[in-house]
């Protein structure tokens, strides 16, 4: 399964969402945001890298776990 942008150029490596039938985790990315409804909530998480480490070291010395959360109306999602 291949996944581009109109008007984008792309690479290969980020463009491909499921291999050999089996998801890649940039596929479930897609499905949680298209279930998050209503606004965005402040959402923190203490295992996430910084930014700044990111891009000085990358992500293969420790796994970098962000978040994500929204409310609408009383439901919310993360």
């Amino acid at each position: 399964m291949a996944f581009e942008f109109e008007g984008q150029s792309y690479f290969a490596g980020f463009r491909t969402l499921a291999t050999n039938g089996i998801d890649l985790p940039v596929l479930n990315v897609f499905r949680m945001l298209s279930k998050m409804r209503g606004k965005r909530i402040v959402a923190e998480s203490n295992g996430a890298v910084a930014l700044e480490t990111l891009l000085k070291d990358g992500v293969r010395l420790q796994p970098d776990v962000g978040a994500l959360a929204s409310l609408d109306k009383n439901n919310y999602a993360y």
